[in-house]
């Protein structure tokens, strides 16, 4: 499967509907992608300006695909804008293309700085594998796990309906402990109304 027809069928299988493209390529490939993409009931917004980049908002109220090439110049100013505005969760699903044999080392040095953290829907695909990366916290190396070869949509679809959510898959911490707290106040003018 070629990689357009590839990535048109891994969003459509995520059932998602927008999808923000970084992309550099040739605009024969670009209209293609848009066809197949609007064929399959996604809408399309590309940038290929990496200079000028737009807002990507960690919450809103609906969830949106992107598609990142990381061999484009400056794609590295994507997913460090991703990155300080906490786009990498679960409001985005990320597929970042890197049309080469799978490189863990090359996927560590392009992925070393930015904050994927375990609510983070990213899925790193290469020429032969499909691999989810997160990190259990900032400053800890990635966590890699395969996902198998490229996959027609039927099959994604398959393996999303067998595979827990991102979240659920990653629920071990790896001996990461995090310092929160809960506080729980009750008003007093409240409280006489429950009695």
């Amino acid at each position: 499967m070629d990689i357009i027809r590839f990535i048109i069928s891994y969003f459509a299988s995520k059932k998602l509907t927008l999808l923000t493209v970084f992309l550099c390529w040739k605009p024969e490939s670009v209209n293609k992608l848009a066809q197949l993409g609007q064929q399959a009931g996604l809408r399309l917004r590309m940038h290929h300006d990496f200079q000028r980049l737009p807002a990507l908002p960690p919450y809103r109220t609906f969830r949106e695909g992107m598609l990142l090439d990381t061999r484009c110049d400056n794609a590295s100013l994507v997913l460090e804008k991703a990155s300080e505005n906490r786009a990498f969760n679960l409001r985005h699903s990320w597929l970042l293309i890197d049309e080469a044999p799978l490189n863990i080392s090359n996927l560590e040095l392009v992925l070393s700085d930015i904050a994927i953290l375990p609510d983070a829907d990213v899925i790193w695909v290469s020429t032969d594998a499909m691999v989810d990366v997160y990190r259990v916290k900032i400053g800890e190396p990635l966590v890699v796990a395969d996902l198998g070869p490229r996959k027609s949509q039927r099959e994604l679809e398959q393996q999303w309906l067998t595979l827990p959510t991102a979240v659920t898959r990653r629920k071990d911490l790896k001996n990461v402990y995090l310092n929160s707290a809960t506080i729980v106040n009750i008003c007093i003018m409240n409280y006489k109304y429950i009695k």
